[in-house]
């Protein structure tokens, strides 16, 4: 995802702000970097607040059907809320560059009442849309889904058994989530459809890594369009359901192939600017955001309720967020591990439909 959006400051002049922003880093991406290294931080808060964001994360809901360990979705301070159709037409309407939202943060979004209005709206507006789920409803809601004219759907599995399954999604039905997904697969080759492109997503915890071949062979019968190994993340998101401590004590996660403690793994707090600082954050409550890790609005610039978006993306409380994060005083980052490469795509559809 590259962007053609160059510095117009004198210092700066010449550094692409898109390659910063890919999900990719290349030769390119570290050129860019290390000419962006050498500005003072007041260079690169400027940069960033004149950055015209093209990629955005909107939670649509905060309502939750299971009960994940590594999740604060039912301990939110801000409570619960949905996401009106008419927020993501203000923030549309505020950002002519927008080109891609991923409708999911906190919550379900197939509990969203607005979720299949607000994919129709994108994409009459030729914005590519995506969310991920975790699959529970997925069988009641397969026609909406193939009617609402969505992109792409990611659907977390986390195990190839009930057992497994449930040792981190409590709550899921295995036998329930995997007929959804065969379900969509069949009803969308069915209707000749190439959206949504299905992908299955598994966290790759310990017993799962213990038997990865076995994991991958499972999926890969499904005939979905990709298939993605996680790294665990086991305090990024607050971890507040986790009473027994069963998840937040590492253990053999944290030495593991999947491990984020990994040497290799590159993390975006630790490189000289966040990629996610370049694109759009927006919670249910209307609150705006510096990236998905403040789940619970803590740094919010502002709120959609009250300001346009434009007026929140320009203000004072943004410029001083960005300030905290490049003297690295920004405490929301201690316990982020998000980075490239966070998960690992094994099977893509050229891998898995036959010749």
């Amino acid at each position: 995802m590259r962007s053609a959006s160059l510095s117009t400051d004198k210092k700066g002049s010449g550094i692409d702000l898109g390659l910063l922003a890919s999900p990719a880093p290349d030769k390119a991406f570290f050129r860019a970097e290390a000419a962006f290294s050498q500005l003072d931080p007041v260079h690169r808060v400027e940069m960033l607040m004149a950055y015209e964001p093209e990629i955005f994360q909107v939670e649509t809901t905060t309502q939750c059907n299971l009960n994940c360990p590594l999740c604060s979705t039912h301990h939110l301070r801000r409570g619960h809320s949905e996401t009106p159709l008419g927020m993501i037409e203000k923030i549309v309407g505020d950002n002519p560059r927008i080109r891609y939202m991923c409708l999911h943060l906190m919550g379900e979004p197939l509990l969203s009442k607005s979720l299949f209005s607000i994919i129709r709206y994108l994409g009459s507006k030729n914005i590519f849309t995506y969310f991920s789920t975790n699959g529970l409803l997925l069988d009641e809601k397969v026609d909406e889904i193939l009617s609402s004219g969505l992109d792409k759907i990611s659907i977390s599995l986390d195990g190839i058994n009930q057992e497994d399954l449930a040792r981190y999604r409590i709550g899921a039905d295995f036998n329930k989530i995997l007929k959804g997904i065969l379900r969509l697969k069949e009803r969308r080759d069915s209707l000749g459809l190439s959206r949504p492109l299905i992908q299955i997503q598994t966290i790759m915890f310990s017993y799962n890594e213990m038997k990865e071949s076995e994991v991958v062979a499972f999926l890969k019968s499904l005939g979905v369009d990709r298939i993605k190994l996680k790294k665990p993340s086991f305090d990024t998101f607050g971890g507040k359901n986790d009473g027994e401590g069963r998840f937040l004590k590492e253990g053999a996660d944290a030495a593991g192939k999947y491990s984020r403690a990994n040497k290799s793994y590159m993390k975006y707090r630790d490189r000289v600017v966040c990629r996610l600082l370049f694109q759009g954050f927006a919670l249910s409550d209307g609150s705006v955001v510096p990236c998905c890790i403040d789940f619970d609005g803590e740094y919010s610039f502002g709120n959609l309720n009250h300001q346009p978006w434009q007026d929140i993306w320009s203000s004072e409380k943004r410029r001083e967020i960005l300030m905290q994060f490049f003297i690295e005083k920004l405490p929301l980052c201690k316990t982020c591990s998000l980075g490239y490469e966070y998960s690992t795509t094994v099977y893509d559809r050229a891998a898995i439909t036959p010749s």
